[in-house]
């Protein structure tokens, strides 16, 4: 009997069914993919990490101080154990890609540069595929990244060109995963690294060490001892946070919400349809109940379509989300190692199962609705009134200068909103999705998100080439000057109307209890008030004041008002000595600032003791002038070493720029896809229960336009109460939602910036075309619903 009727309810609505079946198959890839998302979200780094042998910290140092720096780490309590290596390093002037124009080069300034052999034993590397690799002679492995960067091919030649002027060619074998966002090893041969070794004068010593402690205050100490004897070292931590760990763990959020919804719409359209055929089935029901026949078995044969949609759905959505999962990882989580395939399949066949099991139980309890059926419904026909009764919030006869279709539209959602609650949420679902992710995009890729780090204001930014940027620093080593301030005394010296603000920087010590906190801590900072504080904090004047990044602060339970102990490398009155002192500090407020790399406190404008570290810049203001004062400032620099605002933004963000690209179309064509196949699944539900009034009004004279009209018009009142929703939710809910997923980069009182032609033209235009192109496609052949066929029913 069970298959009897899963055959017979197939035959009488194909339609539906085809649409239900497609839409159970995509909510279980998502499922699938989105599981497996999380997991490499929550699970990538440190898989990686054991994958890679990657050790705790890495020490890039010079050669000539290897010695001393051998002799240090031998000597720590701290180092376990370190493995040795060594290295080139490169400058991006000396790298010609094949594809790569040279006017570009400029997007390679902000990593380092680093030749080297292939590892073997520890800080191992993989290529694109999760697979490891063998590095032949004359071929070479880039960075993964670089396919973007310098659209780099497998195939396409690299040219070499060394300290002493020679030019090598390579071909690109293959591409890696680069774990750590600023580093770029180029991966020869050994012999191939023999002979270049020679050639690059400036080698340095690698050290890969692991740690008996790990914490920041080991580590730094570490760093302390070395540079207190002489040793310059570039360092990199374990883990660190990536680009790729970001963005998977954005896109993991994104498609679980997805994931969540398409499931409560599932629920919804089987729940709608159940009763719906319940209902078409009341005098039966009701007779059979009146002769006692009322058992699971019963039921069973009102759930046998979707049982079996769920389960074969399952099984087709596991196999579609393997293949959709391993996309998404391929987009955004493109230098992290996949999960393996064996992993992947039991977390995502396990999220499917839990989906399946869900619908399956969410059908019986359905089911439940056969036991207020009674022998009295039976008789009565389940007849409960007309739609142009006195039930209706409108009146026909009333309705004056209303044009039928929009009576009929207006009339069944007054009269049943509750049967369109959950097209209205997928409708909404879909604005929401479309504007967080357009929001977040333009947020972070703008000039208001770059003060998040405390770069309040860039106008332009002095991009000076090799030749220039020498030139400066012979005058920063003889002038005893700091290469900002050369600049503004340039801009002084040529009636230029800009300025840089800058600060000093040092690295401070907040005592908490039995902790020691790392902050790096901002003094002598022009234009201090240009910060972004949070509510309620004040600008810190005195020297004992101080405002601190929030994240930390609210981690730790400080409080505006509150006094903390910070250990400061201070100068006497010569600047002479190097001394640390224990200051008590008077917290003002808190920076909105993200601690994606360090925790920040900014010093009061009168404390001038600190002992400087480092020399940076706030903002690059031009003052008046515009574009004129741009001219003006390109022209005493020349056009090359002078980088626009936007060029500037451009290549602070570049690697958010892409993944942020292609999210918004990943996101905007799932919406697409989900809007599209619910919108399709509805119109054949209302047509199935409505087929009754097109009968009639079919009997009645109107023609198929009106007809249509008032499906579609319907369904326009929907989309448009939707977006209105969605809209108000995004401005609310999805704040809220945007700022949980900030503090995973250690950031709060994140805001995003809302984009009014995303808001009013772009998301509109995709929910209503989504929705109201398949709904006047489904509705062509309406004139086929005849009165007597329903008089057969």
């Amino acid at each position: 009997m069970f298959f009897r009727m899963l055959r017979n309810d197939l035959k009488a609505k194909k339609g539906l069914n085809v649409i239900l079946f497609i839409f159970l198959i995509a909510s279980a890839a998502l499922v699938f993919a989105g599981a497996v998302q999380i997991y490499s979200a929550l699970n990538g780094k440190e898989y990686t990490a054991d994958m890679c042998k990657m050790s705790d910290i890495y020490l890039y140092v010079s050669e000539g101080n290897h010695d001393k720096a051998k002799s240090i780490l031998d000597a720590s309590e701290n180092v376990l154990d370190y493995y040795e290596s060594d290295a080139r390093m490169l400058i991006s002037s000396q790298l010609d890609f094949e594809c790569f124009e040279e006017t570009e080069d400029d997007h390679f300034d902000a990593s380092g540069h680093y030749l080297v052999r292939q590892p073997r034993k520890t800080d191992l590397v993989y290529d694109e595929f999760g697979h490891p690799f063998y590095v032949k002679s004359g071929t070479m492995y880039v960075p993964l990244r670089m396919k973007d960067l310098a659209g780099a091919c497998i195939g396409d030649t690299v040219k070499l060109t060394t300290h002493m002027g020679n030019t090598y060619s390579f071909t690109i074998a293959g591409f890696y995963k680069e774990g750590f966002d600023y580093r770029n090893r180029y991966i020869i041969s050994d012999s191939d690294y023999e002979i270049l070794n020679k050639e690059y004068p400036i080698g340095l010593s690698v050290f890969e060490l692991n740690l008996k402690n790990k914490d920041e205050l080991s580590r730094n100490k570490l760093y302390s001892d070395l540079r207190s004897e002489g040793v310059g070292l570039t360092a990199f931590r374990r883990l660190d946070m990536t680009t790729d760990a970001t963005l998977t763990f954005i896109l993991a959020a994104f498609i679980a919400v997805v994931s969540i919804f398409m499931i409560l719409i599932i629920f919804m359209t089987i729940r709608f349809t159940m009763i719906s055929a319940i209902r078409d089935e009341e005098k039966e029901i009701g007779t059979m109940r009146a002769i006692g026949t009322d058992s699971i078995s019963f039921r069973w044969l009102f759930a046998a379509k979707y049982i079996a949609f769920a389960v074969l759905g399952g099984i087709l959505g596991v196999i579609v989300g393997f293949i959709l999962s391993n996309q998404f990882l391929n987009i955004f989580s493109a230098n992290l190692l996949f999960p393996p395939v064996g992993v992947q399949l039991v977390i995502g066949t396990i999220a499917v199962l839990v989906m399946v099991c869900l619908i399956i139980l969410f059908c019986f309890f359905v089911m439940r609705k056969i036991k207020k059926i009674s022998v009295i419904d039976a008789i009565r026909g389940g007849e409960g009134g007309e739609r142009f009764g006195n039930i209706s919030l409108l009146f026909l006869h009333k309705r004056k200068a209303m044009r039928v279709p929009w009576y009929l539209a207006i009339s069944d959602i007054l009269k049943n909103f509750k049967r369109y609650i959950f097209l209205v949420a997928g409708y909404m679902l879909g604005c929401m999705i479309i504007l967080l992710v357009f929001y977040v995009a333009s947020s972070v890729v703008s000039k208001e998100f770059m003060r998040y780090y405390g770069l309040n204001q860039i106008d332009f930014y002095p991009d000076f080439h090799s030749e220039l940027m020498y030139e400066y620093g012979e005058r920063c080593y003889t002038e005893g000057k700091e290469f900002y301030d050369l600049i503004n005394e340039d801009f002084q010296q040529n009636d230029i109307p800009a300025h840089i603000v800058t600060f000093d920087e040092m690295t401070g010590y907040m005592l908490y209890g039995n902790e020691q906190v790392e902050y790096t801590v901002w003094f002598e900072c022009g234009e201090p008030d240009k910060y972004l504080y949070c509510e309620g904090s004040r600008v810190p004047v005195l020297a004992n004041e101080v405002a601190l990044s929030e994240y930390s602060a609210k981690l730790y339970g400080i409080k505006i008002g509150d006094i903390i102990t910070m250990e400061l490398p201070e100068t006497d009155d010569g600047g002479i000595t190097v001394t640390r002192n224990q200051r008590e500090l008077v917290v003002t407020g808190f920076l909105n600032y993200s601690e994606f790399s360090y925790r920040a406190a900014l010093m009061g404008s009168e404390y001038h003791a600190g002992a400087r570290d480092f020399h940076g810049f706030s903002s690059i203001i031009i003052d008046e002038g515009g574009q004129d004062t741009f001219k003006r400032i390109e022209d005493l620099y020349g056009e090359t070493n002078v980088m626009s605002a936007q060029e500037y933004l451009e290549h602070s963000l570049m690697d958010y720029i892409g993944l942020f690209n292609m999210l918004k179309i990943v996101m905007t064509a799932t919406v697409i896809f989900i809007t599209v196949l619910m919108t399709v699944l509805y119109v054949n539900i209302f047509r199935y229960e409505d087929r009754s009034e097109i009968a009639l009004l079919n009997t009645l004279g109107f023609g198929n336009g009106s007809v249509a009209a008032w499906q579609i018009l319907r369904m326009l009142i929907l989309v448009l109460i939707s977006i209105v929703l969605g809209t108000i939710l995004v401005n609310t809910l999805g704040q809220l939602l945007v700022g949980v997923l900030f503090n995973y980069v250690k950031l709060k009182g994140f805001r995003f910036i809302v984009n009014w032609f995303t808001t009013l033209v772009i998301m509109p235009a995709i929910i209503i075309g989504s929705a109201l192109i398949p709904t006047v496609l489904k509705l062509k052949d309406l004139r086929k619903t005849k009165l007597a066929d329903i008089a057969e029913e």
